[in-house]
């Protein structure tokens, strides 16, 4: 630390505290956001399953309204998220927060909310309110006496102002990029949806119209309305494998082969950060190159919860030879050349909806049977459409790779200011 940080008790930098409102929400779509336990997160907030409060029966909602620089903190939650902080940056046009959120208001002499909003995010800020919670993993709380009591060290208010002013910065680029990952994704979707209705015209290498504006274009079939050039077959006449992987009880040692796992298969791509591994010499007398992955090979999930079944993704290849657990579909297309088509058309609603309505629920895991997955009715498009749709949704899926690469560097950036800047490591000069 810097020779001007100083130590004071938390009691000493705040000017006032306000517990939020006991009123109840509800989860219809008007009335003013009511921010509960669950929507505070570490130095940020979600708003999933955000309720709402009629503005017109709570007359009592005015005095909990958030502006810009409130912070707040999360006094009671399970044991490991109790403490949670984050600073009011008007995410919402309007919110107000309940009972379990405290409003702290700082000494404009002593403290930064902002700054403190971070400071509290990560590292000692954040350990010193884990040191105070009280309770069980369930329900935890922190009381008002224990908090004010925390000892706090912070550099004086002009490098506070700086500091967080460098942190807001990157935050505004990280946000920034977000929603432009958002916007691609939001984007795809309705691509998917386009390509498997309408598809796309070989001779101009656009969308083709939709079946209300060149009705002369379409025609029925078993899926709806179709363009006139496609048929309806079954799955399989894409497929020429279809292979389950091995069973067996896996290492967390690197002992011979990695083995991908459902586990692996995150947002419809393969993450290889944490592998299991199985012998390349099986005990059990599998022969293992049979189940040696190769590029374009297609792993789905067949096996597992409900809302597991029919995640997927396309193998890009690894440094390594690698297999595949029992719970997983190994899927070749019957036309190497477009196997990205049938990984697209694989994750199309057409089949998604078709995989929930083939699923036989069990005790612990669903499963779908070969024989009703390779029987799905799915459009038969010709290879050169194949490769226009699989050309149209790659560019796309490029466009979102590349920001979620930018933001992996943008929150490597910002996990390195925190930990120079909060602990005074690296010194700011205003």
């Amino acid at each position: 630390m810097r020779d001007s940080w100083r130590k004071y008790l938390f009691k000493n930098v705040i000017k006032s505290t306000q517990l939020g409102t006991n009123l109840i929400g509800n989860e219809k779509n008007t009335g003013i956001p009511l921010l509960k336990m669950g929507n505070l997160t570490i130095g940020g907030f979600s708003f999933n399953k955000l309720e709402k409060i009629e503005y017109s029966k709570s007359y009592e909602a005015e005095k909990f309204i958030l502006k810009k620089g409130d912070f707040l903190f999360n006094t009671r939650n399970t044991l490991e998220l109790v403490g949670k902080s984050a600073v009011w940056n008007n995410n919402l046009s309007e919110a107000i927060f309940n009972s379990n959120i405290m409003r702290i208001k700082f000494e404009e002499d002593k403290a930064d909310d902002f700054f403190l909003g971070y400071y509290f995010s990560q590292g000692k800020g954040w350990n010193e309110f884990k040191r105070i919670s009280t309770g069980t993993t369930s329900v935890a709380a922190i009381y008002s006496r224990d908090l004010f009591e925390c000892e706090i060290k912070i550099p004086p208010l002009a490098q506070q102002r700086k500091i967080a002013e460098i942190l807001s910065t990157v935050d505004a680029v990280l946000e920034k990029t977000e929603a432009a990952i958002a916007k691609y994704q939001q984007l795809k979707q309705g691509l998917m949806h386009d390509v498997f209705t309408r598809g796309i015209d070989i001779h101009t290498g656009q969308l083709r119209p939709k079946q209300t504006e060149a009705p002369e274009l379409y025609k029925q079939s078993a899926l709806g309305w179709i363009p006139k050039e496609w048929e309806v077959e079954e799955l399989g006449t894409y497929i020429s494998l279809l292979k389950s992987g091995l069973s067996r009880l896996l290492s967390h040692q690197d002992i011979g082969l990695p083995v991908l796992i459902s586990g692996n298969i995150q947002n419809e791509k393969l993450d290889l950060s944490n592998l299991k591994y199985w012998y390349k010499n099986d005990p059990q007398g599998a022969n293992t190159e049979n189940y040696f992955l190769e590029k374009g090979d297609i792993l789905l999930c067949f096996i597992n919860s409900m809302d597991q079944i029919g995640k997927l993704a396309y193998f890009e290849g690894y440094t390594r030879d690698c297999i595949y657990t029992t719970n997983l579909f190994r899927i070749k297309s019957s036309d190497s050349e477009n196997s990205k088509f049938l990984y697209y058309l694989l994750s199309s609603r057409i089949v998604q909806s078709e995989i929930k309505s083939i699923v036989k629920p069990a005790v612990n895991q669903a499963s779908f049977t070969t024989k009703d997955f390779i029987k799905i009715n799915v459009p038969l498009i010709n290879s050169t459409e194949q490769t226009q749709i699989a050309q149209t949704l790659q560019s796309i899926d490029q466009k979102i790779h590349t920001e979620q690469q930018a933001l992996a560097k943008y929150q490597q950036l910002k996990a390195g200011l925190l930990q120079d800047l909060l602990t005074g490591r690296v010194e700011v000069r205003v």
